[in-house]
């Protein structure tokens, strides 16, 4: 509620403060500009739920029922917008890791660790 608040204040600089709700409680601050279309939020909110801040093509067209290009346009934007970052070490396929994310899944491989 702090967080929602202070960007609400923010917006007196402008639009270029918003936050972007990625899933149970997790919320995302963005602050360049410009607009994040329902595509780049629903490819977010997978990465979150994921717990790994990343995503490929493969899994955008399989858990949400998109095809190659549908989910290629929204990377692709998010990696012009500098959202998200490309990693082609994968053998198989690309992978896009969101930065914005790296503390959530360090958190999460903790839990899981404290748990075994």
């Amino acid at each position: 509620e702090d967080l929602l608040a202070a960007v609400k204040k923010l917006r007196i600089f402008g639009n270029g403060f918003t936050v972007v709700p990625i899933g149970k409680g997790k919320w995302l601050v963005q602050s360049v500009p410009g607009e994040l279309n329902l595509d780049q939020t629903l490819v977010l909110q997978k990465a979150s739920t994921l717990g790994t801040a990343w995503v490929s093509t493969s899994i955008l067209t399989q858990d949400l029922s998109w095809n190659d290009t549908r989910a290629e346009n929204a990377l692709n934007h998010m990696v012009k917008e500098g959202l998200a970052w490309v990693d082609t070490q994968d053998p198989k396929e690309t992978l896009y890791w969101f930065p914005s994310m790296f503390a959530e899944c360090v958190s999460a491989s903790e839990d899981a660790v404290s748990t075994k």
